[in-house]
């Protein structure tokens, strides 16, 4: 519903190398920072700050023990309790936003630099998102609430969502084909470096629970569920293939798991990680899932390289923006200094 209003992720954080400039400001009541030249406004900045606080308290929005009201005009007891330690809530949002901001100012530098500008289906698509905006705020009465509440103007908004799509444009400089895509070596090396990380493994499953309704077994029909993975196991010993026995024993037909550290549960990945290829494991007992398991290391697949892959692409992309946002130049005018948000 909101397709890019609150997509934080999509602004790069290059806020811890900027922290440091955060002090340094200098006056102008129009503009608040100028970032290699480029303007950033107070109603840009307004509307950013309304994105970190509705981020900070959405789930009590969608609750409904907050209102967008509540929002856009937090009391100063909010304001000046603790976040974290030594940072107050106030700090908090107005380094958020700030961050935010910057990045869009970066895209925009950026996409100048690169020669890269928004098509008239993309802007059309920014005009749409400021539609959708004001349709899911309830309609133009509390569109026009929202503006003036938080000192946003619709320009504002427009430009926020095209730094977003330009935001995108200048990530895809990095994936297939673009500018900045891995290179053949780069790609051989990472997918060395998945080789060594991932592990796939399939497994024969015993449920405690009744697999229809969820209900835990009695004590005796456990015991023969532990007695058929026993007798499975001998049968495996014994040289019978794994999965032949897997469509005889096991309660649910599961398909291959390929994952790294921290991506299963504990128990699960200490098990596989001690495996080597084509070794299975003895019955595994997991008390918090109510279940019993065999499992069975196969060579990694490709099952999960183009996510992996993908998240490469992104960090490489976040790479060279904290990178350009280190380099950059950056003017904070005393509007910034004196700004209210409350």
């Amino acid at each position: 519903m909101r397709k890019r209003l609150f997509r934080l992720v999509a602004l790069v954080c290059v806020v811890a190398a900027l922290l440091p400039l955060l002090a340094a400001c200098g006056g102008d009541a129009v503009t608040l920072i100028t970032v290699n030249g480029i303007a950033l406004k107070k109603s840009d900045m307004m509307l950013h700050l309304f994105t970190a606080k509705y981020a900070m308290y959405q789930e009590s929005i969608e609750a409904g023990y907050m209102s967008f009201e509540d929002v856009y005009h937090l009391d100063e007891k909010t304001l000046s309790s603790e976040y974290s330690k030594g940072v107050s809530v106030r700090s908090y949002i107005l380094q958020s936003a700030t961050s935010s901001a910057i990045s869009a100012m970066l895209y925009r530098a950026v996409a100048e630099e690169e020669g890269i500008s928004l098509t008239k289906a993309e802007k059309a698509s920014a005009r749409q998102d400021v539609e959708d905006w004001i349709n899911s705020l309830g309609g133009t009465a509390k569109y026009n609430t929202f503006l003036k509440e938080n000192h946003v103007t619709e320009n504002a908004l427009y430009r926020y969502y095209c730094d977003m799509i330009l935001g995108e444009k200048i990530q895809e400089e990095f994936g297939a084909y673009g500018k900045y895509e891995m290179t053949q070596e780069e790609k051989d090396s990472l997918y060395r470096d998945y080789l060594d990380s991932y592990y796939t493994v399939d497994y024969i499953y015993w449920s405690k629970r009744d697999t229809a309704v969820g209900l835990l077994l009695s004590d005796k029909e456990i015991a023969a569920k532990y007695s058929g993975a026993k007798e499975c196991l001998s049968r495996l010993k014994a040289g019978e293939d794994f999965y032949t026995l897997r469509k005889e024993y096991s309660d649910e037909a599961y398909k291959t798991v390929t994952f790294c550290d921290g991506m299963v549960d504990e128990l699960f990945g200490d098990t596989a990680m001690a495996l080597r290829v084509n070794e299975f494991s003895n019955i595994v007992e997991d008390t918090e899932n109510d279940c019993y398991y065999i499992l069975h290391r196969i060579a990694t697949t490709d099952e999960q390289w183009e996510k992996f892959y993908s998240s490469c692409v992104y960090s490489k992309f976040n790479a060279f923006m904290s990178d350009y946002g280190a380099k950059a130049e950056y003017v904070y005018k005393k509007a910034y200094t004196n700004l209210e948000f409350d």
